[in-house]
């Protein structure tokens, strides 16, 4: 969430390393543009969002 974010900026964190989507889809379409082979990525979020979709996404390198 954007709280989160938020919390992370206050904490230290880079603002232009900050990222926020609103769906898994947003989320998979950036993480491919700047992604590649042998990247790992930490994919956290409620199961409401589906976040397993970016997961999939992301193994299959296609869109959602």
């Amino acid at each position: 969430s954007s709280v989160i974010g938020a919390g992370a900026a206050a904490g230290g964190m880079d603002k232009k390393s900050i990222f926020h989507f609103s769906d898994a889809g947003a989320a998979a379409d950036f993480l491919k543009e700047i992604t590649g082979a042998g990247d790992v990525v930490l994919v956290k979020g409620s199961r409401g969002m589906k976040m397993e979709r970016v997961v999939e996404a992301l193994r299959r390198g296609d869109d959602l």
